[in-house]
């Protein structure tokens, strides 16, 4: 499944247990055989990221669709990132912040930042979660010092609901889009 802007612009693309095997081994030729792309060598230092989510893959087989999905640049066959829901909808842990919720998380390579994408992959995302599953309830969770994430979280209609203390990143800020800021994601048919 590709999920595509409506200006071709960028696809966010699942990646398969394939390609994340060949990444977290450092198999560079046969991660860009898989699908063609450049893939810059920023994905490749994401080794703890890929054996996560290949532990989740295998743990969970539900939670397949939800996983990272390649920020791909269509005009030039680039990675320019990855974005993806750290579980399932409805997970334990969001409970007590936004039942039936999901969170997801982004990353835009460092030579494609602030050109848009980050913006545009996350409209992508939350598109396809509303058309495919319903889900009126996103969650993101930044470092408390990245000013320009906390922003763009704003900027999409995010509210601040509070804060939490992250084992591996530290302090971060809890953001939640629902109800009427959600609006301007749901088609009219």
């Amino acid at each position: 499944m590709k999920d595509e802007s409506p200006l071709g612009r960028l696809a966010l693309i699942p990646l398969s247990g394939e390609f994340l095997d060949a990444s977290v081994n450092g198999d560079v030729g046969r991660a860009k055989s898989l699908h063609g792309w450049t893939i810059p060598s920023e994905w490749f230092e994401e080794t703890d990221l890929i054996k996560m989510r290949i532990e989740d893959r295998e743990a969970a087989p539900l939670y397949i669709p939800w996983s990272l999905r390649a920020v791909v640049h269509c005009p030039s066959a680039t990675m320019l990132g990855y974005i993806g829901f750290h579980s399932r909808p409805g997970a334990a842990y969001l409970d007590g912040l936004v039942p039936g919720g999901v969170e997801f998380g982004y990353a835009i390579f460092k030579k494609y930042r602030r050109q848009g994408y980050a913006s545009q992959a996350i409209y992508l995302l939350i598109d396809w979660a509303i058309s495919n599953y319903d889900i009126r309830s996103f969650v993101v969770s930044i470092a408390s010092d990245n000013e320009i994430s906390h922003r763009l979280a704003r900027k999409i209609g995010f509210q601040q609901i509070g804060e939490r203390e992250d084992p591996v990143d530290g302090r971060e800020l809890v953001y939640v889009l629902q109800g009427e800021d959600l609006k301007r994601f749901i088609r009219v048919v």
